[in-house]
């Protein structure tokens, strides 16, 4: 199940699966106004995935490891990222240009995308191959796609509210003003009785009385 809900940085998404020995898995992740997209790393951390426009057709995707239990191992991280990008143009090596190296017998033997393992590869060919602008009149969403119809109305509010003389949902002017205080990015077990907002308003209830 999916399920999404409105917070003041933005949105806060639940997926909940059905794990072994009965138990419920749920996976919290996040978008953040106006460009953030946090995704967790279990309970110890979480990547962020950071998209900055650089003009209307392109932009920089920034990559931000968060760990809580030890060191980020950094070896192995530009191992991985070296390995699959080319540290002079930045470009990864699987690209549009070479239809993303796509590997039949991958396919048949190890995934079903036959496109590497770094995952990243695996993004830039569900947005690059949209073109430079998607023309969203021409989708068919599923229900699999809620999260996705939640953040464009989300953007879209946003914009009329600045269009309107408004300011920007999630601007912080001071330091004081946190809105990420509510901020949980995790996947965990929960309990029978729970769901991914109710698991969520558990660990909030925790977290303040422990302050």
């Amino acid at each position: 199940t999916i399920e999404v809900e409105e917070t003041d940085y933005g949105l806060r998404i639940f997926t909940v699966r059905d794990a072994e020995d009965g138990k419920q898995y749920v996976r919290v992740t996040n978008f953040v106004y106006p460009n953030w997209a946090p995704n967790p790393q279990g309970v110890d951390g979480y990547n962020v995935n950071w998209h900055v426009p650089i003009d209307d057709h392109t932009s920089w995707k920034i990559r931000v490891g968060f760990k809580r239990g030890g060191p980020i191992h950094k070896e192995q991280m530009r191992d991985d990222f070296f390995e699959a990008v080319d540290d002079a143009s930045w470009v990864p090596h699987r690209n549009i240009n070479n239809r993303y190296e796509q590997d039949r017998q991958e396919m048949e033997s190890t995934s079903f995308i036959g496109m590497g393992r770094f995952f990243p590869v695996h993004d830039l060919f569900a947005t690059e191959t949209q073109g430079p602008i998607q023309d969203r009149t021409k989708e068919m969403l599923g229900s699999s796609d809620v999260v996705i119809a939640a953040v464009r109305r989300t953007l879209f509010n946003a914009i009329k509210q600045v269009q309107d003389g408004g300011e920007a949902p999630g601007l912080i002017r001071d330091p004081g003003d946190d809105q990420l205080k509510d901020f949980i990015c995790t996947a965990t077990y929960i309990e029978d009785d729970e769901d991914g907002p109710s698991y969520c308003r558990r660990v909030l209830e925790e977290r303040a009385a422990a302050k």
